[in-house]
């Protein structure tokens, strides 16, 4: 049976790593008080969830379809529908990450856009490790974190790089990546 696990401070919503009970910051203390399992679904939601995946393809298509062609806003509203819809899709939560950012430099994000961010990568990787989610999540906690002189959270970008080098990222989903987001500079990125 997995954990829902709490990743963001319950009082003042820094932050959390996984492993973590307190807050580094307002020294809350987070206690998860109820263990379920996302997948332990009633009848009535199984067939809900079923005749939802035809519908929930098409709008997975289409958001991607909007994120290729720069519409940012259509896209997240689209792969938002599509969490909901199917909330066991990895990769929607990693795209709706993506759609965030907006085409801008992650660095000039705001901290709530980041949160966000952060969280969507987190849901994808709780429910698959990939490596360009580890990717992804090392490019957030290096160019917003680390350039703009903040405390990194952990994990840090260099343990997410070695993840991401374990899993073995796919050149296509590099390129893909750089059309949408700047991959820092930093020699570290451009290594596979």
């Amino acid at each position: 049976m997995s954990k829902i696990k709490i990743l963001s401070c319950s009082s003042c919503g820094a932050s959390l790593s996984p492993n973590a009970m307190q807050c580094e910051y307002c020294d809350n203390v987070n206690v998860i008080s109820k263990e379920t399992s996302p997948f332990k679904l009633n009848s009535i939601l199984s067939k809900q969830y079923l005749s939802s995946r035809e519908l929930s393809k098409d709008t997975f298509n289409s958001a991607l379809l909007h994120l290729n062609l720069k519409n940012y806003t259509i896209a997240t509203k689209l792969l938002e529908k599509e969490i909901e819809n199917n909330p066991i899709n990895a990769e929607a939560y990693y795209y709706c990450a993506l759609t965030l950012t907006n085409g801008k430099a992650i660095k000039s994000l705001a901290f709530s856009t980041i949160k966000k961010i952060n969280s969507y990568i987190n849901s994808a990787l709780e429910l698959e490790e990939n490596a360009k989610f580890y990717f992804l999540s090392a490019i957030i906690n290096y160019a917003f974190f680390q350039e703009n002189g903040m405390i990194l959270p952990e994990p840090n970008y260099d343990n997410l790089l070695i993840k991401a080098k374990k899993f073995n990222l796919d050149n296509d989903d590099l390129e893909y990546l750089k059309s949408i987001i700047e991959i820092p500079k930093n020699q570290m990125f451009n290594k596979k």
